[in-house]
């Protein structure tokens, strides 16, 4: 644009790039006009004692000397010649003009972005999501009076916006959820750009806690509570952790990992951690289980026996190498499975059903590890959900534990049961323990018991606690930073709504269950009101009944 102080006409000519023409004659070119503003930050054209000769345009850099007839193509230029007038730079005053942006999307995929924001995250709907999902691995399960079906009916019950079943094409309900980063983690926020003029461009991120007191928030929501033992009797068997030094403390493991991920452009760049940055359970690990099966004639739960020397649980990489796999023993089975590991280095296992979620017998060999190895099968669902998978290992087997010899074996990994009567504990519900064990201890953490906000017992407790983060630019680190304010709330009772909850007796600790509650209830922001009917059933609505966020809300500052 230019500024002609002897003009008299009222109209605008207006001169398009390459760019812009090509939208003019291909059509479109309206829509991406948003906005306008009659001002150059390139010159002052009302400048005259200096003014821009006749038919010039000012380069790159602002400055008009020398400078050529063209312009850019609207691609960004990456190494730009930087003009001095002075002690002044002209590349010194954009970055000051540039800043970093937090990006979020909505559930029609629209892209909103800002260089501050405060978001509550709900980490009860993230937990009911997790248990809607078992509904589908229902049918793995198996103890007396069990009928899976009951839970399965929600897929079809449960209707989307269109008023469809969200049942009816399972593998698209995964991605879409994906999409909405409502997957296996839940996103906090959806990407991070460097703004520069009107433009958005992908750049490598450092995230960094504000201050001190969030970097302890940050630490211990990824690695665990610290507590001071009190003497009071019963205290440190209620925290399931590893005493310290001269049983004074106790550490309480998060159940929690927070990850940030990559970005990528339209050329295949990779931008580390400016993608989406999520919150999910992250204690499990995943390997095999190698071993015999010692009860092939049951059609419910394969037990194991294995010898002191070989079997037992194994890491992926160690198992699906050739030359490793040759050692693994004469073993019958080779089981996919998951484990949590525990301070007595024993921990929890979930092998997956050999029955039932892998299409093999147990009778003999039944998963190939690798290519040239004997063993052989196959999942029945193959997925490329990350939710999906994680919960064929959570809900859809049951949880296992090292027993005692058998005729023949050294050890033995049998169902952890309570009794037959009722659901085995699960991967997803000995999460749940730790994250109840975990969120009761912080408020007794003297890092961060300042931080944290906690009303009611351990049956029905609230929880909440707020986490700044700066993100940088790592390529160009003057840029000023996108500032965050992240606040986890947890509230028991709206997921009680939705997750069985076994109060404790004098025989039976109290404990979560996935598959003593069909309702699945999403409160979000409403978790104060529980009796209104303020909750979202589908967990692809934008909000809950009330009109509420749910999985989380997104204020811009």
């Amino acid at each position: 644009m230019g500024f002609i102080t002897s003009a008299t006409t009222v109209y605008l000519d207006l001169h398009t790039t390459e760019y812009g023409r090509e939208f003019l004659l291909q059509g479109g070119l309206g829509d991406k006009i948003t906005k306008f503003t009659l001002g150059d930050s390139d010159t002052d054209y009302k400048n005259t004692t200096n003014p821009l000769p006749t038919g010039y345009v000012p380069d790159v850099t602002g400055a008009h000397n020398d400078c050529i007839f063209g312009v850019n193509n609207g691609f960004e230029i990456k190494y730009k010649l930087e003009y001095i007038t002075g002690m002044s730079s002209a590349l010194d005053q954009a970055a000051t003009q540039s800043h970093m942006m937090f990006m979020f999307l909505d559930n029609q995929g629209s892209k909103t972005y800002s260089k501050g924001a405060n978001v509550e995250v709900y980490m009860h709907d993230l937990m009911v999501l997790y248990k809607a999902f078992s509904h589908a691995q229902a049918k793995y399960q198996t103890w007396s009076g069990f009928s899976a079906k009951t839970y399965e009916d929600w897929f079809t019950t449960t209707t989307d916006s269109e008023g469809f079943s969200i049942g009816r094409d399972m593998a698209s309900l995964y991605y879409k959820l994906a999409d909405m980063g409502r997957d296996f983690y839940l996103d906090i926020y959806d990407g991070i750009v460097l703004q520069r003029g009107g433009m958005f461009e992908h750049t490598n991120i450092k995230l960094v806690p504000e201050t001190p007191k969030d970097l302890a928030i940050f630490k211990k929501l990824t690695g665990a509570a610290v507590i001071e033992q009190t003497g009071q009797a019963g205290r440190a068997d209620f925290y399931k952790g590893a005493r310290i030094g001269l049983q004074t403390k106790t550490t309480i493991r998060s159940p929690y990992s927070l990850t940030t991920s990559s970005a990528y452009d339209e050329n295949g760049r990779v931008f580390a951690g400016a993608g989406p940055f999520g919150i999910a359970f992250g204690l499990q690990e995943y390997g095999y289980i190698v071993g015999d099966g010692l009860n092939p004639q049951d059609t419910s739960y394969t037990n194991y026996g294995f010898s002191n020397e070989k079997g037992g649980f194994y890491q992926g990489i160690y198992v699906e190498n050739d030359t490793n796999a040759r050692n693994l023993g004469e073993f019958n089975n080779v089981v996919p499975a998951a484990r949590i590991a525990t301070d007595n280095k024993f921990g929890y296992y979930y092998p997956l059903n050999p029955v039932k979620q892998l299409n093999v017998s147990v009778k003999k060999n039944v998963f190939r590890a690798t290519p040239q190895s004997h063993f052989d099968g196959t999942t029945l669902t193959q997925s490329s959900s990350a939710l999906e998978t994680f919960l064929s290992f959570a809900a859809g087997t049951a949880e296992y534990r090292i027993g005692t010899p058998s005729a023949g074996y050294d050890k033995t990994l049998s169902v952890n049961w309570v009794d037959s009567s009722t659901e085995p504990y699960t991967m997803l519900t000995r999460h749940y323990d730790y994250m109840d064990s975990f969120f009761t201890a912080l408020n007794s953490d003297s890092d961060v018991s300042n931080s944290i906000t906690l009303s009611g017992g351990n049956n029905n407790y609230n929880i909440n606690f707020k986490m700044n983060l700066l993100a940088y630019s790592t390529d160009f680190p003057d840029v000023t930073p996108a500032r965050i304010s992240v606040t986890f709330i947890f509230d028991k009772n709206a997921m009680k709504e939705s997750v069985a909850w076994d109060y404790s007796t004098n025989t039976k600790a109290a404990r979560w269950r996935l598959f003593g509650n069909t309702n699945v209830r999403f409160y979000g922001e409403n978790y104060k009101d529980l009796s209104g009917g303020n909750y979202a059933v589908s967990p692809l609505n934008n909000t809950n009944d009330a009109g509420g966020s749910i999985f989380r809300k997104v204020t811009l500052s």
